[in-house]
């Protein structure tokens, strides 16, 4: 069993996901050829590549899944700043007089106004990027020193 920090087996999760899509990528390009045709791989073979990447990715999340108990409230504080991020972006601060879309007459001119204005919606925005800076700094640290037993074959596959 090998002793790596979380930020390692999080950077191995990476080159294993990334070793699991090309080998699948190999198998559904390559596995039927014209009759007589050359196979550039052997797609069975392949096949157990496949699902012994998938074995040492399961166990791989396991042991991060485990280590991330610790700061669960962290993650789930992250993934929502950045999903209340996305819709303080997406809040419309149009304000003022314009024509309708379309508007050709005095009459079809629109009158905006908006109770959060552009001013507050852009502090809000600020508030909430200084919230996810914190929660990936703290996460980060964390991942630095934290150390997860992972086997030995996880870390030779990605190298």
């Amino acid at each position: 069993m090998a002793k790596i920090t979380l930020s390692k087996a999080l950077s191995l999760k990476k080159k294993l996901l990334s070793n699991l899509g090309q080998v699948r990528e190999e198998v559904i390009q390559y596995n039927s050829v014209v009759k007589g045709g050359i196979r550039e791989i052997e797609c069975k073979e392949a096949l157990k590549t496949e699902q012994s990447l998938v074995e040492s990715l399961i166990g791989l999340k396991v042991a991060i899944e485990a280590a991330n108990q610790a700061k669960r409230a962290t993650i789930f504080g992250l993934s929502e700043a950045k999903s209340r991020l996305m819709f303080l972006k997406r809040i419309d601060v149009k304000r003022g007089t314009t024509m309708s879309e379309y508007g050709r007459t005095k009459e079809d001119v629109v009158e905006w106004t908006c109770e959060i204005t552009k001013q507050d919606r852009d502090n809000l925005v600020k508030e909430e990027e200084n919230k996810i800076s914190n929660y990936q700094d703290e996460l980060e640290a964390f991942n630095h020193v934290t150390i997860i037993t992972v086997p030995d074959e996880v870390v030779n596959l990605t190298s």
